[in-house]
């Protein structure tokens, strides 16, 4: 009958027998837990930056927040509503009667008159009335260069006036 042999175990398997002998460690492992380290220390660091960058964002939205910049956040707004107000006033000046370049360039006034109306809710704290005003400040239309006269005088035409957005302000 063929002799049965003992198969090494799982515990023993691979490790020398010895009164010293344990687990070998290759360098493979402890260059893995240098770069574990380096990278905890790198995320560390980057949520270090991270709160302090927190803390000045929030700085400056507080400054942001002040009375007095948000009345030039309106001011800067109605300013803007007043600049679209005279490209939309030189193209009803230039529709040249089309009735449908004129009902665009009507329908642009009219949103314009809105938004400006709208500064005074958008700003309650700071802007007591926002109104959409005629003056009578004339407009220079540009003449196109077909439309110039053959003797090369090109005379700009002008409007009667213009529509800006007003704001009146609390009083600090």
């Amino acid at each position: 009958m063929p002799q049965l042999v003992d198969a090494p175990s799982a515990h023993h398997a691979g490790f020398p027998r010895g009164p010293r002998a344990g687990p070998s460690r290759d360098a493979a492992g402890l260059a893995t837990l240098e770069w574990l380290l380096v990278i905890a220390a790198a995320g560390g660091f980057a949520a270090v930056m991270a709160v302090g960058f927190q803390g000045l964002i929030d700085d400056a939205t507080a400054i942001g927040d002040d009375a007095d910049a948000r009345l030039i956040d309106a001011g800067i707004t109605a300013a803007r509503v007043s600049d679209e107000a005279v490209a939309a006033l030189i193209a009803l000046e230039t529709s040249s009667g089309d009735p449908e370049r004129t009902a665009v360039a009507q329908a642009a006034l009219t949103a314009l008159a809105q938004r400006c109306e709208s500064v005074e809710t958008a700003y309650p704290d700071v802007v007591e009335s926002a109104n959409w005003v005629w003056l009578t400040v004339p407009v220079e239309i540009p003449t196109p260069a077909s439309a110039a006269p053959d003797d090369g005088t090109q005379t700009p035409a002008l409007t009667g006036g213009r529509w800006v957005c007003q704001i009146g302000h609390h009083s600090p």
